[in-house]
C-alpha cells in the first residue's frame, strides 16, 4: 500500500500539525481508516482516544498524530520528489 504521495504529504504536513488531527477530519478529506491503520502499524502514526468539547458536553475521538519516524519520511519524501 503506497501511502506517501504528494497529495499525502501535503495534506498530512497541513493538517496533523503539532496537536494531532480528528479521524473524523482524516476521513473527510479522504484518509480512510484502513489508511490510518496501516500508518499506525507502521509506526508512523498514533491513534489516541480524547474527550473534546462539543455543544456543551465533551465527547469521545479518536485523534491521530504523526509520530517522529512519520516526520521523517515526511521529509524524506519531499527531498525526493
Amino acid at each position: 500500500m503506497q501511502f506517501l504521495t504528494r497529495e499525502f504529504a501535503g495534506t498530512a504536513d497541513g493538517t496533523a500539525g503539532r496537536n494531532g488531527a480528528t479521524q473524523a477530519l482524516l476521513s473527510a478529506l479522504g484518509f480512510d481508516a484502513s489508511m490510518i491503520a496501516g500508518l499506525v502499524n507502521r509506526g508512523l502514526a498514533t491513534i489516541a482516544a480524547e474527550k473534546v468539547p462539543a455543544g456543551g458536553k465533551l465527547i469521545d475521538v479518536g485523534k491521530a498524530g504523526i509520530t517522529p519516524a512519520g516526520w521523517d519520511a515526511l521529509l524524506d519524501f519531499g527531498r525526493r520528489n
